[in-house]
């Protein structure tokens, strides 16, 4: 049996049931990664030493961890399927396996009150409103495009997250704790402008105008509207998105309350992942170590004594 027979397995009887996002992922990974490399290798000479190598290699090439760590774990899941299902009995060989040393691939910058304010101000209103709700809410992307007007409860001042919508595909949440009720706060007029009326409830809140017509598609509007705008502003970056929002979001929910909070405004299952949203925040980091300061500034010892 070769590891391209527990692929097959794997593409036909698993990856059906699992989400649009995460099954467009799978198949790009095993595709132009793990098929080429192992597809042909007998089961039993795939060991957890030839794993660490490949994803040596791929560290190399220029991969990122990210990447390296979802290669890992997918031919992980193939072997955990195979198990249960009967086809292979021996050991994980990649459930230790090493992805490397964790460096981020792309930059996570914050962007300041102002550049944020002429970011949105530089957007036309659909697209603002978007991200303004990403921005304000901590949304995913999909989250924001799933929304219906069902999904906002005016006497609560809540919006409600019950499905995503990706390019496409609508579906559940991510998760259980991705399901959630968060207030919307002073958005409450723009969205009762642009509320269609009381018999809109299957409709979606956002939709956006293109030269080509309505569009849904988180790529379009990042590529003809977003990513257009923060390079006219000088903030664009590798990696610069709708995501960058979120993490606004959480970061600034977590400094203002604290880290559960925060975790639970984004619908993450873990903590630890909540903690890799935060944003390094200098203003802020730099009025606390000057708080700190103050005694001994008064006392002398430092600088700015009177």
């Amino acid at each position: 049996m070769t590891f391209g027979d527990l692929v097959n397995d794997f593409e036909t009887a698993y990856m059906p049931n699992l989400s649009a996002p995460t099954r467009s992922k799978y198949a790009s990974l095993l595709r132009c990664h793990i098929r080429p490399e192992f597809g042909a290798m007998k089961v039993e000479d795939l060991s957890r030493r030839r794993i660490d190598e490949w994803l040596a290699s791929k560290s190399k090439d220029g991969l990122s961890w990210a990447t390296r760590a979802d290669l890992r774990n997918l031919v992980s899941s193939v072997f955990t399927r195979a198990e249960l299902w009967d086809t292979y009995n021996g050991k994980n060989p990649a459930q230790k396996a090493n992805p490397g040393r964790k460096t981020a691939c792309y930059e996570k910058r914050k962007m300041s009150v102002e550049q944020t304010k002429r970011l949105l101000h530089a957007l036309p209103p659909d697209v603002r409103l978007v991200c303004m709700v990403a921005l304000f809410l901590g949304l995913r992307i999909s989250e924001v495009l799933g929304l219906c007007w069902k999904h906002v409860d005016w006497d609560r001042g809540m919006i409600l997250i019950r499905q995503r919508y990706w390019r496409g595909d609508l579906d559940r949440t991510k998760s259980e704790a991705a399901d959630r009720d968060i207030p919307f706060g002073n958005l409450t007029d723009l969205l009762s402008k642009l509320c269609p009326g009381p018999d809109a409830g299957e409709r979606y809140c956002f939709e956006v105008r293109t030269t080509k017509g309505i569009t849904r598609d988180d790529r379009s509007i990042r590529r003809y509207f977003l990513k257009p705008a923060a390079e006219k502003l000088g903030i664009n970056y590798k990696g610069f998105g709708f995501h960058a929002f979120r993490r606004e979001a959480v970061t600034a929910i977590a400094g203002k309350t604290d880290a559960i909070q925060a975790s639970r405004l984004a619908g993450h299952t873990r903590m630890d992942v909540t903690l890799l949203y935060g944003l390094d925040d200098y203003a802020r980091q730099e009025r606390a170590i000057k708080s700190n300061q103050e005694p001994y500034v008064t006392a002398g010892l430092l600088g700015g004594a009177k």
